[in-house]
């Protein structure tokens, strides 16, 4: 089977080739991409945008080709790339086409141009998130003040919270039509296929749970079931809502006042009305008068070694989201064994039940947030046991490899019609 993917970023293994630093986000397409390779699949071209060069670059290795395509968010961009496109599906001729995430304004292109040579039937997109729900769900609790504050930095790069809740917006509608005329989707909960059939009654889904970074299957569950660290992922993006953690510290701290959160994703708050950002500026003044800033520890982008090295020093992994598919980082932490506690929101439910292999709050509600953070701290035996719990979950059933990768190739046979072996 002739395979291409539409990725937002390369595979690692073609970072490492130019001598680029590698995307912390999206290595478990890496696992993905091993898995499929080992199956026997005859060939994978693997596509991704690219700034570097001004035309295509390629690299190919065995039955890998990576094609790195130049792409900016100008309609002039979106037009060649559809040509671009449409040029790359002649040449491969593949049996699939499967394109990862509805996000982005390519991912459309790579749609219109897969119907324009007729292969729209043979093509699959997978859901990561939905931007369109995203929208609405974007720091709702946040204080208008801030949302239309603005930096002298955001000025320049119009990046503020206002700026950012309406890009997702756009995106959200680039993401509708997309949906609407794709007739394969694969997904991973009951909330990403509720919305998927909302949008296009007739697509066809397929269910495949999400393979990690392949770390987390090598590397040996334990935590710090002492400690009264807490480790939360990619505090700088707003949808996160770090700020509710923040305001859930201040009651942790009277009972537990050498209580830590581990941060990954951000070096601390740019709190510069010059080069910081409005956002970091209210997380920095939240946690300055409610006196946990001192209790707060910046890890910065740190990769697969790094979450793993930050996560056993720690006794529960938080989740305050206002929307989620399913966070990687969760079933990161799962895979360990790490007690999890997270935001009742989006398909989060679908990865663990309630008291059995996690704690899910209402969003939004910080006493039970913080009941159950110091429950873990608390009751170390019964944290322990739903950590454990998790992960069996976690490694069995919603990142099984074996699973996943059942289920991909079930997919791929499925959409590229009878008589084409997934595996040859």
């Amino acid at each position: 089977m002739n395979v291409m993917w539409l990725c937002s970023t390369p595979l690692p293994y073609v970072s490492k080739h130019y001598g680029r630093s590698i995307a912390v986000q999206g290595g478990w397409i890496s696992g993905a991409f091993h898995d499929l390779i080992e199956s026997g699949c005859r060939s994978l071209c693997v596509c991704y945008p690219q700034a570097v060069k001004r035309d295509v670059e390629i690299f190919k290795d065995g039955r890998l080709l990576a094609c790195g395509f130049p792409w900016s968010r100008k309609k002039e961009s979106y037009d060649s790339t559809i040509d671009l496109f449409k040029a790359m599906l002649k040449r491969v001729n593949p049996d699939v086409v499967h394109i990862f995430g509805t996000e982005h304004e390519f991912c459309e292109a790579m749609v219109v141009a897969a119907a324009d040579v007729g292969i729209l039937a043979k093509t699959v997109v997978s859901i990561q998130g939905l931007v369109s729900e995203y929208s609405k769900a974007f720091c709702p609790d946040i204080p208008a003040i801030t949302m239309h504050a603005t930096t002298i930095s955001e000025l320049k790069s119009r990046t503020n919270l206002m700026a950012q809740k309406k890009s997702y917006y756009v995106r959200g509608m680039n993401e509708i039509r997309l949906l609407g005329r794709i007739e394969h989707v694969m997904g991973r909960t009951m909330w990403d296929y509720a919305h998927c059939k909302r949008f296009n009654q007739n697509v066809s889904y397929h269910h495949c749970g999400e393979t990690l970074r392949t770390e987390f299957y090598e590397a040996e569950p334990g935590y710090a079931t002492s400690s009264h660290n807490i480790f939360f992922s990619q505090g700088g993006k707003p949808i996160k809502a770090l700020y509710h953690l923040i305001r859930a510290m201040e009651i942790v701290l009277e009972r537990f006042p050498d209580a830590k959160v581990f941060i990954s994703g951000t070096n601390g708050f740019k709190s510069s009305l010059l080069k910081g950002s409005s956002y970091d500026r209210y997380l920095n003044r939240l946690s300055r008068d409610l006196g946990v800033g001192g209790s707060l520890v910046f890890l910065g982008e740190i990769n697969a070694t790094g979450v793993i090295d930050a996560m056993r020093k720690c006794a529960c992994f938080v989740s305050t989201s206002s929307i989620e598919n399913s966070p990687n980082s969760m079933g990161e932490a799962m895979m360990l064994g790490l007690p999890c506690i997270a935001s009742f929101v989006g398909g989060v439910p679908d990865m663990a039940i309630h008291q059995k292999e996690a704690y899910l709050y209402t969003w939004g509600d910080i006493g039970l947030l913080s009941h159950y953070i110091m429950s873990v701290f608390e009751e170390p035996r019964r944290a322990f046991d739903i950590g454990f719990s998790g992960m069996k979950r976690a490694r069995e059933i919603n990142h099984s490899r074996s699973a996943n990768k059942q289920a991909l190739l079930g997919a791929y046979e499925e959409i590229a019609g009878k008589g084409v072996d997934p595996c040859g």
